[in-house]
């Protein structure tokens, strides 16, 4: 119903805002219409029909009979009704008859009067006459032949259905630009950050949607500038790190050097993921798909987990499950989730790998029973550098670019990744290829 809804169309309200205006103009239109049929034409059409009334009377004779009144009536489609000697003949007997009082004496002529009647019942314009031979009261222009009637009608019903159709296609294709850029910022919003509004309007809208475009490739820049930076670093970085990693092998072992050694590795993993998804958006570092049984690659990971609490439970169909795929990525995918699962899992619930064909698909699903995700965390959970744990303890998680690398790989290989979660009751992971 948000096509009738008029809070929230301004389409609506202009449309409606047009139509009115054309609805009272037409209005107008006609009205001056007529009165002025009214004040200039039908005062010349008057002196008309009273000649021609005359020249009907003047046709009949004297004492006309009824078989020539009737023929007469017939032939030039008007009502006659004669009175003579008390006798009254109509050539209708429905004939509305008009009081001679009410009618307007004709060129201040008492024996002609007139009248215009527009009621539904007694339309017409009708003449009233007196002669030496009797008394004759015609309507020369029966109900549905007045000429301001049908053809007025019809006229003002073409002139409202038009302006109709014109304001519509008018307002449609000015508010173009306003759909597009509802468009556009729904894109924005999934984050399709190559989207652009082609618009060829140079007045308010267009102005609008160059400034959208002009601030999406703005975002774009920066986002492209802080990736480059992130590889940049990430670059440099490795050999110190690499250098440091030597450096500690010379000295004697105890716990400081314990401590170095693990936040040297720590640093080196987070490096090694900045780089990995570089390395998907690159044109030099892409996917290396193969054909392979994905129950294999399932098993050979899952039994990494299966010594570590809560266990892992693999349920698959029996059937081979072929599928073209990057195995290193695929496996850094799976080990990004059960690494996750085993870590917030409580203790005496598996965490249960299930993996199927359906629709032509192959599902992979991991889920376990731990402590959840939070409803507010659930959309950003695949932004880089993204944690649920605020305080960022190494207790809890990695760097937050797990899920994110996650993503950009099912997204490299046509497929997807989805994520539902319940707080202290767990959370279930889908992966689809295709």
């Amino acid at each position: 119903m948000r096509l009738f809804n008029i809070k929230r169309s301004l389409f609506l309200r202009i449309f409606l805002l047009f139509f009115l205006a054309v609805a009272i103009t037409t209005t107008l239109l006609l009205w001056l219409e007529e009165r002025e049929l009214q004040s200039s034409i039908l005062p010349a059409l008057s002196g008309l029909m009273v000649r021609h009334a005359q020249g009907i009377v003047a046709d009949l004779g004297p004492q006309p009979d009824p078989h020539r009144l009737q023929q007469t009536a017939d032939s030039l489609q008007v009502d006659i009704r004669y009175e003579s000697n008390g006798v009254i003949w109509q050539s209708d007997p429905d004939m509305q008859v008009k009081k001679r009082e009410a009618m307007i004496p004709y060129e201040e002529d008492d024996r002609v009067r007139i009248m215009i009647s527009e009621e539904s019942e007694s339309e017409g314009i009708f003449v009233d006459l007196q002669s030496d031979h009797g008394h004759y009261q015609l309507n020369l222009l029966k109900a549905g032949h007045l000429p301001q009637d049908e053809l007025y009608d019809f006229i003002s019903l073409g002139l409202v259905i038009f302006s109709f159709f014109s304001i519509y296609l008018i307002l449609r294709n000015q508010l173009k630009p306003i759909k597009a850029l509802h468009e556009g910022v729904r894109a924005i919003g999934e984050g399709n950050l190559d989207f652009e509004i082609k618009t060829n309007s140079v007045d308010e809208l267009g102005q609008l949607a160059l400034s959208f475009n002009h601030m999406t490739q703005q975002i774009r820049e920066s986002l492209q500038a802080r990736d480059q930076l992130l590889l940049d670093v990430s670059h440099e970085l490795r050999s110190p790190l690499t250098r440091m990693l030597v450096a500690l092998e010379f000295l004697k072992h105890d716990k400081t050097k314990q401590t170095l050694h693990r936040n040297i590795k720590h640093m080196e993993a987070m490096v090694t993921e900045i780089l990995e998804t570089e390395r998907l958006n690159s044109s030099y570092g892409g996917l290396q798909p193969e054909p392979i049984n994905i129950l294999d690659l399932l098993m050979d990971t899952c039994k990494n987990y299966q010594d570590q609490k809560p266990g892992v439970v693999l349920q698959c169909s029996p059937e081979d499950l072929i599928v073209s795929v990057d195995p290193t990525r695929v496996t850094t995918v799976l080990n990004n989730l059960l690494s996750n699962a085993t870590r917030h899992s409580n203790a005496k619930d598996p965490i249960e790998v299930t993996c199927a064909r359906e629709q032509g698909k192959i599902l992979i699903k991991v889920q376990d029973y731990g402590s959840g995700i939070p409803k507010d965390d659930l959309p950003h959970i695949f932004e880089p550098f993204y944690r649920v744990d605020k305080s960022r303890s190494k207790q809890t998680g990695g760097y937050g670019l797990g899920m994110s690398v996650c993503k950009k790989i099912m997204e490299a290989h046509g497929g997807q990744i989805d994520i539902t979660s319940q707080p202290n009751k767990g959370t279930c992971v889908l992966l689809t290829f295709p």
